[in-house]
Order: structure tokens, then C-alpha cells, then sequence
């Protein structure tokens, strides 16, 4: 109950009082999320979409989170599902500098479909559970904001 003491500062209107601690401790560590990003090695072999030709950006090879990671070279920590729900493998990560932000380069997968259905009602999807195939050669750009989760891909 001591967490409710400390965000209340007045006796009048305790729950908005203790909404708007709840929504500061949230923007608070979404600004500690974002400076805990780390890019890992540096390199200038692409690929690259032809509007990044324009702009001075800094390639990198991976990039650590804080409590992931994402490797370009390496097809077990390449793969994301964004916001959107198009999943996809991170072919590189650039750095505009001029905004100092941090894209990713990803091919999305053309045909995403269900794995498994229990019973025909619930599929696999439902879990996080895709099957995955066609990866497509068109190149999309990507802010790091709209990575929904990191995806682990397995042979099938």
C-alpha cells in the first residue's frame, strides 16, 4: 500500500492523482527504453532504399536492446513483427544521423498464414504462432517505434 502513498500528493481526487503518476512512470521509461539502445557493428555494404542515398546515415550490422537483440547476419535474431502486423527479416539497420534515429531495412514476408487451429475456433495466430513463407525482394523502411515483438523463426 505504500505505492499508493507515494503517488498521491493532495486528499482530493486520488484516482486521477494516481492515473496520472501511473501515465508519468510510463513516458518515463519509455525515454530510459530509448536511450539504452546500443548499434553494433559498423559497416557500408547495405542494402539500402534509394531515398537513404539522399541522406547522411550510418549503416550498423545489429542493434542491442535492453533486453534483446537484433543481428542482421544471423537468421535467428533477424526477424520482426511490426505494429502493422507485417512480419519480417531485418536485412540492415541505418542511422540518420541528421535526426539521430534508428531504421530498420526489412524484406516482409508475403504469405504469413496459421500454423495450427485447436478445435477450428482458436488459431495459432491468436498466440503469436505464425507459418511464414515467400519472403519478398521489395525493401522496406522502418522506425524502430513500430517494432510490435521479435520473432523467432524455426525450420519447418
Amino acid at each position: 500500500m505504500t505505492f499508493f502513498r507515494k503517488y498521491l500528493r493532495r486528499p482530493s481526487l486520488l484516482l486521477q492523482q494516481l492515473y496520472y503518476r501511473i501515465e508519468e512512470r510510463k513516458n518515463e521509461k519509455k525515454q530510459q527504453k530509448e536511450s539504452k539502445i546500443k548499434a553494433l557493428h559498423k559497416h557500408t555494404n547495405g542494402p539500402l532504399l534509394p531515398i537513404h542515398n539522399q541522406v547522411n546515415i550510418e549503416q550498423y550490422k545489429g542493434i542491442e536492446f535492453e533486453y534483446f537483440r537484433l543481428m542482421v547476419s544471423n537468421s535467428r535474431d533477424n526477424c520482426v513483427k511490426l505494429q502493422s502486423g507485417i512480419i519480417g527479416e531485418v536485412v540492415n539497420i541505418i542511422k540518420i544521423t541528421s535526426s539521430n534515429e534508428y531504421n530498420l531495412i526489412i524484406c516482409k514476408y508475403d504469405l504469413v498464414e496459421d500454423f495450427y487451429n485447436i478445435f477450428g475456433d482458436i488459431s495459432s495466430t491468436f498466440f503469436g504462432v505464425h507459418l511464414c513463407s515467400g519472403i519478398s525482394d521489395d525493401l522496406l523502411s522502418v522506425p524502430l517505434h513500430n517494432i510490435h515483438a521479435k520473432c523467432y523463426k524455426m525450420p519447418y
